[in-house]
């Protein structure tokens, strides 16, 4: 369950995982979201483009593997399971895409 809360009004949401979908991986505490709603109901969650997150699990860099693009496997705070170039390290922040789930920079 994910629990959200109105600036304004203070008034919380509590979603079901299951309303919340995939985009469990993108949510962070303090993040700002929108909440898309019909009826008074929440439909769906509006996430920004990209965000920061720190990597907390990171393969080591296979020397000499130097291939243009070369990838290793990585997994974020939040559990998401993501590529990153070689040279990024275990502990590091790095801006990942939540319209595909993507590697997208350093932070």
């Amino acid at each position: 369950i994910f629990y959200f809360m109105d600036q304004e009004t203070y008034d919380t949401y509590e979603l079901s995982e299951d309303l919340i979908g995939e985009n469990k991986y993108f949510i962070l505490d303090g993040m700002e979201i929108s909440l898309m709603f019909f009826d008074g109901n929440v439909l769906n969650i509006s996430l920004p483009d990209k965000v920061e997150m720190v990597l907390v699990e990171c393969e080591l860099a296979v020397k000499g593997d130097t291939a243009t693009n070369a990838l290793k496997n990585a997994v974020t705070e939040t559990g998401l399971k993501v590529k990153v170039p070689m040279f990024i390290e275990n502990g590091e922040k790095i801006i990942i895409s939540t319209i595909d789930g993507k590697y997208a920079g350093r932070a």
